[in-house]
């Protein structure tokens, strides 16, 4: 029996895009972003090569990576005050407990505009001048653990965060490697308008400005 013949209808790209121009959906950006991405490939191409079903797996990963993204900085846009700064922070750097590979750039690595995305000036100046201390001499600087996990080997499960008291946010997860329980407080502060972080304390009563800022 002769196999039958795949035919798609043509797209009727005027109507699609009074369509998508009257469409009031708080996504309708990511859609149409997507839609360009599919209108500007060799569609039958792809078809060939990798099969229509992968094809439009692909088309649905990348949207769904889409939506994830932007319901992530909408969730963070809802979060009360100095909570949603902290929540950024473990979202975008979160693969730090998952994952690493060389050449990979941790929050430690990132240039001073990333930094002050984060946290306040004084903290980002300090950030910054132990990273050239530990690059000048070749050694290690004072800072010589992940300061989001507490630990030199960053791991983490069941983590929270939840606002505390006087700006500070609290964040608790459960470490992987012991199953023992972590808490991290960050300070905050309003800088120009918007949430910074300006010092994180651990368990152990020891806070990162104190670290930084030793003279020994």
């Amino acid at each position: 029996m002769a196999k039958a013949e795949l035919v798609t209808k043509p797209s009727e790209r005027e109507k699609v895009n009074a369509y998508m121009a009257n469409l009031k959906h708080p996504l309708s950006d990511v859609v149409e972003a997507l839609r360009q991405i599919i209108l500007a490939s060799d569609r039958s191409y792809v078809c060939r090569r990798i099969g229509m079903k992968h094809w439009l797996f692909g088309s649905l990963l990348i949207f769904g990576l889409a939506v994830e993204s932007c319901f992530a900085q909408s969730e963070a846009k809802a979060l009360p005050g100095p909570t949603a700064i902290v929540y950024k922070l473990y979202h975008d750097f979160a693969w730090e407990a998952v994952i690493s590979e060389p050449g990979d750039k941790g929050l430690l690595d990132q240039p001073r505009a990333t930094l002050m995305r984060y946290f306040d000036s004084r903290l980002t100046a300090l950030i910054l001048n132990d990273r050239e201390y530990a690059a000048r001499t070749k050694g290690i600087g004072r800072l010589d653990f992940c300061p989001l996990w507490d630990s030199q080997d960053p791991g983490a499960s069941d983590l929270q965060i939840g606002a505390g008291k006087r700006n500070t946010v609290n964040v608790k997860f459960r470490y992987p490697g012991d199953g023992s329980n972590i808490k991290i407080i960050y300070q905050t502060t309003k800088v120009s308008g918007h949430w910074r972080i300006s010092d994180i304390r651990y368990q152990n009563g020891i806070s990162l400005l104190s670290i930084l800022e030793s003279k020994d």
